[in-house]
C-alpha cells in the first residue's frame, strides 16, 4: 500500500526521504555523488552552490557542498532531494542532522565521501 507523506517544517529529512536504497554493485566516485547532490539541489532552487575539493587537506571526507535556502523548509527541502537522489543511485547516507529541529538554519548530510551543508 502506496502512503503520501505530507512535509511540514516538522518532518524529519530521513522520515520523509522514504525511499529505499538500491544495494550498488559498483562503486560510485565521489565525484558522481557531488554531481548527484548538486542536480538535486539545482532542481530545488538553492542559493549559492559551492563545493570544495577538500582532499588531502581533511581526513573525514573528501568533498563539502554548501547551499543557502530562503526558509526552513527549503533548507530541508533541499536536504530530502540530495537524500532521494542519492538513494535512487544505491547510496544510503550515513547520516542527516539538524532535519528533526523545527525551526532549524541548517541541515546536514553525511554521505562520507561528500557531506552536503
Amino acid at each position: 500500500m502506496n502512503q503520501d507523506k505530507t512535509l511540514n517544517n516538522d518532518t524529519p529529512v530521513s522520515e520523509a526521504a522514504g525511499v529505499p536504497a538500491t544495494p550498488s554493485t559498483e562503486p560510485h566516485s565521489a565525484e558522481s555523488i557531488v554531481g548527484w547532490a548538486v542536480a538535486a539541489l539545482e532542481e530545488l532552487k538553492a542559493i549559492d552552490i559551492r563545493v570544495l575539493d577538500v582532499r588531502g587537506h581533511c581526513n573525514f571526507t573528501d568533498f563539502m557542498v554548501f547551499s543557502s535556502g530562503t526558509s526552513d523548509r527549503h533548507l530541508k527541502s533541499q536536504a530530502n532531494s540530495v537524500v532521494v537522489q542519492v538513494k535512487n543511485h544505491g547510496i544510503r547516507p550515513m547520516g542527516v542532522e539538524g532535519d528533526d529541529v523545527p525551526s532549524t538554519e541548517w541541515v546536514l548530510v553525511d554521505l562520507v565521501d561528500v557531506i552536503v551543508h
